[in-house]
């Protein structure tokens, strides 16, 4: 990489560890006030947000496996492949050694990709409701307070599943 570059990647850098760091606890934070305000709790806003966290898990969770479903899918002959001749010594233990290369499903992956987000959006505000309606005196209050971090969750699996299966 050139001098030039560095100064690129350093701006790059900077940018996405802000947005990682700054921004995205910023907007859990705002998320959280918002909803104890709207549930009218007295509890603290940072014990809010850190309980809150915990309905990001699953929907990260299915992101990732969302992500890695085309690798696995276009790889899936290599992956059989060495399971036969592991060490590349002309084995063929169990007869697909010398199988072309193919991929598997490949017009199935954005709808496994969509599954994947939907499940992962479904688990991420079950946990959110519950994780509300322990902090709430009442079923409508922890809907109130659940609200801004549910539609946040419902927006960004909007758009992974408009990304997807564009």
């Amino acid at each position: 990489m050139d001098k030039g570059n560095w100064g690129l990647f350093a701006i790059f850098a900077a940018v996405l560890w802000s947005v990682a760091l700054i921004a995205l606890p910023g907007l859990l934070l705002v998320l959280a006030a918002a909803g104890k305000r709207l549930a009218g709790l007295q509890s603290r806003t940072l014990d809010l947000l850190r309980s809150s966290t915990g309905a990001l898990v699953p929907m990260g969770l299915m992101v990732w496996v969302a992500f890695v479903v085309p690798m696995l899918m276009v790889n899936v002959t290599f992956v059989t492949q060495s399971f036969s001749d592991p060490f590349g010594w002309g084995w063929d233990f169990f007869g697909v050694a010398s199988t072309p290369w193919h991929q598997l499903w490949p017009c199935s992956i954005p709808f496994i990709q969509v599954a994947c987000i939907l499940v992962g959006v479904a688990y991420s505000l079950r946990n959110a409701w519950r994780i509300w309606l322990d902090h709430a005196p009442s079923p409508d209050r922890a809907l109130r307070g659940v609200l801004p971090l549910a539609l946040l969750l419902l927006g960004i699996s909007g758009g992974l599943v408009w990304f997807f299966s564009n």
